[in-house]
């Protein structure tokens, strides 16, 4: 839901008002897959500044138009990532309604209209199955303790570890080369003896990794933006 609506070029986009308490400047972000903009407002501006504020950068959101790549909706036929590998959606009506990893394809049946929607519940289910295993498997080999595991989808970070001992990780590590999500999990539970990014912090996770993380940060740092075009709910 958002806060307002900005009209540039005849598209509406929704606006969201975050409001941290370190902003010291109005600020914007322009979210592809929405098309959608975040706008941040410093703790004592007023809400009717920010809007203004933001209404004055309308050259600025229509260039953010043009150059983001627009997002992918996942339908029958449709190209995505999985594990690394671009796959074809292969979608019939005689297919069963659970995804199925084949080759270069997932085979998906069901309504076509929901296949997204079914693409999105089963990815989320594998993020399950793969990354809570390998989290609570490495944790106990270095006799750490997790409270739990958990899953979203944010777009800030691959994942996180909070002071109580829970970690959560975004689902869409699944669409990552096996590699880049190894290197979060090591990083994350790195953040169980470590919560910061000293260099004890580094040498942990390569110790965890048994190699150098730095590949899987560029390949997130590289790729990363095009696992967030995939749109499931359409």
């Amino acid at each position: 839901m958002s806060d307002f609506i900005i009209c540039v070029d005849n598209i509406e986009l929704p606006v969201r008002v975050a409001r941290p308490r370190s902003a010291r400047n109005f600020r914007l972000s322009y979210d592809a897959t929405g098309p959608a903009l975040r706008l941040t407002v410093p703790p004592r501006a007023s809400l009717r500044e920010g809007r203004a504020w933001a209404e004055s950068q309308q050259e600025w959101i229509a260039r953010q138009m043009t150059v983001r790549p627009k997002p992918i909706d996942i339908a029958p036929d449709a190209m995505m990532l999985w594990r690394g590998e671009q796959v074809r959606i292969d979608w019939s009506p005689d297919y069963r309604r659970t995804p199925h990893h084949i080759a270069d394809t997932i085979q998906v049946g069901g309504p076509a209209e929901a296949v997204g929607r079914r693409l999105r519940r089963w990815i989320i289910d594998e993020a399950h199955a793969a990354i809570t295993g390998q989290t609570l498997a490495l944790a106990a080999r270095e006799g750490l303790v997790i409270n739990g595991v958990g899953f979203g989808d944010t777009r800030s970070r691959w994942g996180s570890c909070s002071t109580d001992r829970n970690i959560r990780f975004s689902w869409r590590l699944m669409m990552a080369p096996d590699f880049v999500r190894e290197a979060t999990i090591a990083h994350e539970v790195a953040h169980l003896v470590e919560m910061n990014h000293s260099r004890a912090f580094h040498r942990l996770v390569h110790r965890y990794l048994g190699h150098d993380a730095a590949p899987a940060s560029r390949w997130l740092r590289d790729h990363g933006p095009e696992l967030h075009r995939y749109r499931f709910d359409r």
